[in-house]
């Protein structure tokens, strides 16, 4: 039976269904990923409200769009080198505070298990919603 599921065998011998198959995006490599999954996981990130994970077939690894987040601003405001008082086109601009973001995401995929095809090769902050 066919049911456009995704699943994972996990070790106890129970199934864990992971995603639907039109969600999936073969990487460069020929590994398929799971963007559903892998923006569920990255929204626990602290800098992250809501989060566009991308990939196509010629990428490496998924890439976010990530528009800003209401508290981005407080929670910049203890990080070394961010100016969290400028205006939030600046602050998405930054490629200090763009670091820092995917820094935290990969931080929390990794904390996840993710695999390094998995992983965020880069993160777009954008100032709008």
């Amino acid at each position: 039976m066919r049911t456009g599921d995704v699943g994972r065998w996990n070790e106890d011998g129970t199934l864990t269904l992971i995603d639907r198959i039109k969600n999936l995006v073969k990487l460069a490599g020929g590994e398929y990923i799971a963007l559903e999954a892998l923006e569920s996981t990255y929204k626990s990130c602290n800098y992250v409200a809501n989060i566009c994970v991308h990939a196509t077939q010629d990428a490496k690894a998924p890439i976010a769009i990530i528009p800003h987040e209401q508290n981005l601003r407080a929670a910049l405001k203890n990080e070394n080198g961010v100016d969290a008082s400028a205006e939030m086109h600046h602050l998405c601009a930054d490629p200090k505070v763009a670091a820092l973001v995917l820094r935290e995401c990969n931080a929390v995929g990794k904390k996840s298990g993710f695999k390094a095809m998995e992983t965020l090769s880069a993160v777009v902050l954008t100032p709008d919603e």
